[in-house]
């Protein structure tokens, strides 16, 4: 397929020698971690590390999770940070997540609920970029914020960031989304703003679906920001699966995801 990335949400999934309890049954060795990230480069593939720190999705920090914003919390963001940047080899970028933080539709199935807003939000994500740009690394994250405080979004966030703005629906028509408007809106919002963009899509299938396949939204998302983003902002495209690799029912659907991929290349160089 000619994929030349792959970012590899580390999470718990690899022992971090600043925080060895932060690792579960299972988790690879930071030298297992440095060959696959070698092997990949043999292959042409940039392994980009992400630790998402939203307040939804940072349950691998485990009782730090409860502690966001506090000198300790800090630290030990610091510490994880260092150890998967000299993991990774100083990598290029390093992805932070920062998504569905505000999303009250997730946050409130939640039995502990956190959300930082306004200044806290923007000076912790400010305290991440200069983190991963001590080892050289441009900071990369998902850019919900803007669908839930834009004003807040575009007075406060860095140019410097790689954003990722995602949307999972069929249609690209603001009439017909069934997702909230803001999720399309984004993309153009973001490019008139002056942000580098990695548009996020998928072939995961939203439970809204008719259908038990969702083969349009990743040919679609590359067709739209094609027309709406400027070339020299668009830095490339993001296929998100969200699937477990368990079964042969997981591998199929992961296969799908890179001929999908395939396709919106083909498209692309055909001039469609």
């Amino acid at each position: 397929v000619k994929m030349n990335a792959a970012v590899v949400d580390v999470g718990e999934g690899v022992i971090l020698p600043s925080h060895p309890e932060l690792a579960v049954k299972g988790s690879w060795t930071p030298e297992k971690m440095q060959k696959e990230v070698a092997r990949m480069r043999d292959l042409g593939i940039e392994a980009i590390p992400k630790l998402n720190f939203s307040a939804v999705h940072d349950a691998w920090l485990g009782e730090y999770q409860y502690e966001i914003s506090t000198p300790e919390y800090y630290r030990v963001c610091a510490d994880v940070i260092r150890d998967v940047a000299e993991i990774f080899g100083r990598p290029r970028l390093f992805h932070i997540g920062m998504d569905e933080e505000s999303d009250m539709g997730i946050q409130g199935r939640y039995d502990y609920v956190v959300k930082r807003q306004g200044d806290l939000f923007w000076r912790d994500v400010r305290f991440f970029e200069a983190e991963a740009a001590r080892y050289g690394a441009r900071t990369w994250m998902f850019g919900d914020e803007a669908w839930f405080n834009r004003e807040s979004f575009y007075a406060n966030c860095p140019k410097s960031i790689l954003l990722s703005n995602w949307y999972y629906g069929r249609s690209f028509s603001q009439a017909e989304a069934k997702w909230h408007p803001p999720r399309i809106k984004s993309y153009a919002e973001f490019d008139a703003a002056g942000f580098d963009q990695v548009p996020c899509a998928t072939n995961w299938v939203p439970p809204y679906y008719d259908t038990k396949t969702n083969d349009v939204n990743f040919p679609g998302t590359v067709k739209f920001c094609r027309r709406h983003v400027d070339p020299k902002r668009l830095k490339g495209f993001l296929m998100a699966p969200w699937a477990h690799l368990e079964t042969d029912d997981d591998l199929a659907f992961w296969n799908r995801a890179l001929d999908l991929v395939a396709q919106s290349k083909r498209d692309f160089e055909n001039g469609h």
